[in-house]
């Protein structure tokens, strides 16, 4: 395998981390120094980053290349770990809300049937609203979990291909 074969495996990794996580993120994660301003430059210096495996022998290209890999694969783990527990605080958050708006929702129709109609009234619509916000929330952590599988899916590619690379015999230096 040629120094450009390798290449193309950072280059098609680092797009697909700087995907998932954003520019700014996929530069952090790979130790480039501090992200850029704006995403045109964070952006640019991946690619630059990417570049740099062409101009190399294929043997340090492939120990880059596994290098880099390693990095997504911690960086896309601490991703999905802090990517579940956000999940997890705002499925919570989301069943509070849906409880607390189904009991004062419950509490106007009680009061419809033993007290003032007009009182009963605003109780049974606060509970709608608040249950309008409950299914937002659960609808917000349906698309987190959506951002899950994708991520899921990326670190069993990088996975894959890190152990490819390494079942690759030694390169050579051509």
């Amino acid at each position: 395998m040629d120094a450009i074969f390798y290449a193309d495996i950072i280059a098609t990794t680092v797009a697909e981390v700087g995907h998932i996580a954003g520019p700014g993120l996929t530069v952090l994660a790979f130790k480039l120094g501090p992200p850029g301003v704006t995403d045109h430059q964070n952006k640019a210096q991946l690619l630059e980053f990417a570049n740099r495996a062409r101009e190399r022998r294929p043997r340090e290209a492939k120990e880059m290349a596994i290098s880099v890999l390693a990095q997504s694969e911690t960086f896309l783990e601490e991703l999905k770990n802090e990517r579940l527990r956000q999940a997890s605080e705002s499925f919570n958050v989301a069943k509070r809300v849906a409880i607390v708006g189904t009991c004062i929702m419950l509490a106007g129709v009680v009061l419809m049937w033993f007290s003032d109609v007009k009182k009963a009234g605003v109780t049974a619509a606060s509970g709608v609203v608040i249950n309008t916000f409950g299914l937002l929330s659960f609808r917000l952590n349906r698309d987190t979990n959506d951002r899950l599988d994708k991520l899921a899916q990326l670190l069993g590619k990088v996975r894959g291909r890190k152990e490819l690379l390494k079942k690759l015999g030694d390169p050579g230096d051509a």
